[in-house]
């Protein structure tokens, strides 16, 4: 009875040492790294149009009441348009000295008030309309993208990053392969990219100056006239690291 009391034990503590042996021999076992990519087109379902104000007075107040006087009146147009406030995304005002060099120094001519507005819209045939509003409240609109939406970028997202870690995992295989050697388990896995660029309708390329809100409107408005979204590139990256299995 002793005796295979003995053995038992002798058979446990062989195992436990065993067992230990192996975790630490496959903790330090040989990794393999790969990195994973997915690339897929999708059509724009958002026009982003950012649009400029700027107002050029003697003091800061008075800029500022004016550029306040421009905003509403174009929020006011805008939302009769249909637009929800939600889509109408507006940017702090900032107050600036405006300065000249004169006689060796600055001397400040007066303040410059600005503010950025962006506006987002599923409907692309209100492109020229929200350019109305601009153009009619005395504002200018500085670019206008192309671009997908929050929801349908997390869709995108998804989709994109399954296929990556797919594409990691494979080719992870192929090179254990290559070694004679399965697959073991997953080390770590890092998603250091996903993303897309907008395609870019319209951008205004001259001094931010309400001055020329004429010609810019006038570029924005040309532009509008083509509306041909493109496809647009989603892309995902993913490194993962696994151990190479014994066998």
């Amino acid at each position: 009875m002793i005796g295979k009391i003995v053995l038992g034990l002798i058979a446990i503590i062989a195992l436990v040492i065993f067992s230990v042996f192996g975790y630490l021999a496959y903790s330090n076992a040989p990794t393999v790294t790969a990195e994973g990519t997915n690339t897929i087109t999708a059509q724009p379902d958002e026009v982003n149009v950012n649009i400029y104000i700027s107002q050029k007075n003697a003091t800061a107040e008075d800029a500022r009441n004016r550029l306040a006087e421009i905003s509403d009146e174009l929020l006011t147009s805008l939302i009769k348009l249909g637009l929800e406030r939600k889509d109408i995304q507006t940017e702090q005002v900032s107050v600036n000295p405006d300065y000249n060099w004169y006689n060796g120094r600055n001397e400040i001519r007066g303040y410059v008030a600005s503010q950025s507005i962006t506006v987002k819209l599923k409907d692309f045939n209100k492109i020229s309309k929200v350019i109305d509003s601009a153009v009619d409240s005395g504002a200018y609109v500085s670019w206008i993208n192309y671009e997908i939406s929050d929801e349908k970028q997390s869709q995108y997202k998804s989709q994109t990053l399954e296929a990556a870690t797919r594409d990691a995992k494979r080719k992870a295989e192929a090179t254990a392969s290559g070694l004679g050697k399965k697959l073991g388990s997953l080390v770590s896995i890092q998603t250091p990219e996903y993303g897309y660029n907008p395609y870019p309708l319209y951008r205004y390329s001259g001094a931010a100056d309400m001055a020329v809100a004429s010609v810019a409107n006038a570029e924005a408005k040309q532009a509008a006239l083509n509306i041909q979204p493109k496809d647009l590139e989603i892309s995902s990256r993913v490194l993962v690291k696994y151990r190479v299995g014994f066998w």
